[in-house]
């Protein structure tokens, strides 16, 4: 997933995703202030990564990124497995779901982007037996949480009945475009191919630029993540 230079990351953040807490609604991931001023974008959206997006992937047609975009809605779904190589657990990988919303803007120019938007979200996933030894030493699953924090953020892990691991991550990200990774960037260089953007020689995603609305499908395997992030072009 995405890499580049420098960190921007709130891993944690103040919000409470999951529980009786709503995705979207009225409720703004990023803060009460509306990206560019007071006014909304596209009626009465505000730039606040409200989902409304389809989690479907979206077209990509390519066309021009350049200037500035602000997050109107977003749907993003983890599944799959998560690349647990880095930890140096008993297992390889872990199934996990969850899900994403982005907020903020972004702007591309001159070969160059700056990325102010924020992704939170919830990740779970199942830590079997086989999985609860770090460098052949047996552990707990109370003293795993802090080790996730080198791909994502801390977990809260508890024991289940299999004798495996329950684990919930909250996930509050500066930058990155919607790719919780532990090498995100928050500023660098950007190219576009055959409906592909590309930034840092690392990300990528597919993307439909169409008069005002940009559309971005983020392309991550491990683990899988499936929907798009709708922007609305911001300054005219």
């Amino acid at each position: 997933m995405g890499a580049g230079p420098g960190k921007d990351s709130n891993v944690g953040g103040n919000s409470n995703l999951g529980g009786n807490s709503n995705l979207g609604g009225n409720s703004n991931l990023g803060g009460n202030s509306n990206l560019g001023g007071n006014s909304n974008l596209g009626g009465n959206s505000n730039l606040g990564g409200t989902v409304g997006a389809s989690c479907s992937p979206a077209p990509v047609c390519g066309g021009s990124v350049s200037g500035t975009w602000g997050v109107t809605s977003s749907c993003l779904t983890v599944s799959g497995k998560l690349d647990l190589s880095l930890l140096g657990l008993g297992c390889s990988s872990a199934p996990i779901t969850g899900s994403y919303e982005v907020s903020g803007s972004i702007t591309f120019a001159s070969a160059r982007y700056s990325d102010n938007t924020s992704t939170h979200g919830i990740e779970r996933f199942h830590l079997q037996p086989a999985c609860l030894t770090v460098s052949g030493v047996v552990v707990k699953c109370e003293q795993l949480g802090r080790l996730f924090e080198v791909l994502f953020a801390p977990a809260d892990c508890a024991g289940d009945a299999s004798g495996g691991c329950d684990c919930t991550a909250t996930i509050a990200q500066n930058g990155g475009l919607g790719l919780v990774t532990p090498d995100h960037s928050s500023a660098g260089y950007y190219s576009t191919s055959a409906g592909t953007l590309t930034l840092d020689d690392s990300a990528e995603y597919g993307f439909c630029a169409a008069q005002d609305t940009l559309s971005l499908r983020p392309a991550s395997k491990s683990p899988t993540l499936t929907g798009n992030i709708v922007f609305q072009r911001m300054g005219g």
